[in-house]
């Protein structure tokens, strides 16, 4: 029993954050749901990337259509390639919106503890809080994450890349590992978006 207990406190901490994020995902997308009877997006682009992602899922990349000559129609290229397995697993049509939402707001809420990370050795713990709130309470964000975007995706790898550059900066993450993550971090950048680089 004190292993569970252990457990669940190491877990408490995460709590509000997890719930923060959950009620924000649930106002967002349950509107939508209600008016339209099913998964849409508020933006046009985030269907170009759905059909990007299907293209890779069908072994045709850089096509909007098996046949068409390669395109760059999609502003991001990673977005589409992480949604196209769930393509292959059949997330498909409206319903690719779902693996869309649910890595928006998995990522709203990772910003939201880059925001704490980030001002905490600055401001301090309360005012750390206040910033991992003021990130979840952004509509823009919120607004980016319910469309099926890959904009959360973008401000987490942004805000995460920061912190760990940071770290190594000032020598506190300085191995071989953090090293490959600060090189994977600089690509995957400039490929979900390209003013990323």
């Amino acid at each position: 029993m004190s292993g569970v207990y252990q457990r669940l406190r190491r877990l408490g901490p995460w709590a509000p954050l997890v719930l923060g994020t959950a009620i924000l995902a649930h106002h967002a997308i349950a509107p939508v749901l209600q008016k339209l009877g099913h998964p849409g997006a508020a933006l046009d682009d985030a269907y170009i990337h759905f059909q990007y992602a299907r293209a890779i899922a069908e072994g045709h990349p850089l096509r909007f259509q098996a046949g068409e000559p390669i395109s760059t129609g999609a502003t991001s290229f990673l977005w589409p390639l992480v949604l196209s397995p769930f393509y292959l697993v059949g997330f498909r049509g409206e319903s690719i919106l779902w693996p869309a939402w649910a890595l928006s707001f998995l990522a709203m809420g990772a910003l939201a503890y880059e925001a704490y990370a980030l001002a905490r050795p600055l401001a301090g713990r309360g005012a750390a809080i206040g910033a991992g709130a003021m990130t979840l309470a952004f509509g823009g964000l919120a607004w980016g994450a319910a469309s099926g975007m890959e904009v959360a995706v973008f401000a987490w790898l942004i805000a995460h890349t920061s912190r760990r550059a940071v770290e190594w900066a000032e020598g506190s993450r300085q191995d071989g590992r953090a090293l490959k993550w600060l090189i994977a971090l600089a690509f995957a950048l400039p490929l979900m978006r390209p003013e990323g680089a």
